[in-house]
């Protein structure tokens, strides 16, 4: 599986930027997302909650006041 955290402009259409975070492990996100590993198959929303987790172990920061995240499971 291929994570990738996407950023959206507050009522934008299309991805600010993408950033691949696959190098966190299947286990590690789920942990974050609060699920089982089998069940991550498909688009998440990013919340503080997740953000405060997230910022020590990724390459960018995030500003939830001007965008959205989502964080995909894609097939690799």
């Amino acid at each position: 599986m291929i994570f990738v955290i996407v950023s959206y402009k507050k009522d934008a259409d299309r991805p600010d930027t993408v950033t691949d975070v696959s190098h966190l492990g299947a286990p590690f996100i789920a942990d974050v997302l609060g699920m089982d590993v089998d069940r991550l198959t498909d688009v998440y929303v990013i919340t503080e909650d997740h953000v405060r987790q997230l910022s020590p172990h990724v390459d960018m920061s995030f500003d939830l006041a001007t965008h959205d995240y989502h964080l995909e499971v894609q097939a690799d």
